[in-house]
């Protein structure tokens, strides 16, 4: 589809483990994403799509609409910036179900369009969506291990623990390759809106 219809931009929302093939498929050939999370099934699958981010300079939403919610936004830049002072433990009931908040209109979700035109990065760009989901692969890791791990999460390696490492990828099918981003992928080869 990609090479047949002049594309601008690609919504991902196949099952889990087709997002990376089609995303780096998407940025391979110059084109803006919005990919529905979870981004990857592994660690390093993750990384691909935020490394490809940055060599191309496409814009990759990830499909994390509570981030572009305005009580969130404000949360996200409360807290580092030590709006509540230094948070030692958190604790939280698990409810049943959503809650709604009156104070709080129901807002847009979009942004990602709007990226798309100014360049800027999305409220849930693919670093957020890479680390969030590595959490997740962690636990998972951990609970088939069935046994504390140490992250390194600047080098997303176990800290002296091969046998961790080894669960960070999986073999992929013969005919799903994940395609290499190189500097000569060319990100300009499209664009949204035109400039006249």
């Amino acid at each position: 589809m990609i090479d047949e219809v002049e594309l601008d931009a690609i919504i991902i929302a196949t099952p889990d483990h087709h997002h990376i093939q089609a995303a780096m498929l998407a940025l391979q050939a110059g084109l803006d994403v919005y990919l529905e999370k979870l981004i990857s099934v592994t660690i390093r699958e993750g990384r691909l799509p935020a490394d490809a981010v940055k060599t191309t300079g496409r814009v990759l939403q990830v499909g994390s609409q509570h981030l572009s919610m305005e009580m969130n936004r404000f949360a996200c830049e409360f807290l580092p910036e030590g709006g509540l002072g230094k948070v030692s433990r958190i604790e939280f009931p698990n409810f049943p179900g959503p809650m709604k908040d009156p104070k709080f209109d129901a807002q847009p979700i979009p942004k990602g369009l709007d990226c798309i035109e100014s360049r800027q990065s999305p409220n849930a760009p693919v670093e957020v969506g890479h680390r969030t989901i590595t959490v997740c692969h962690l636990v998972n890791i951990a609970r088939e291990l069935q046994r504390p791990l140490q992250w390194n999460p600047d080098r997303e390696r176990f800290v002296d623990d091969a046998e961790a490492d080894n669960l960070l990828d999986r073999p992929r099918r013969e005919h799903f390759p994940i395609p290499s981003i190189t500097s000569e992928a060319n990100p300009n080869r499209r664009r949204l809106l035109s400039s006249g």
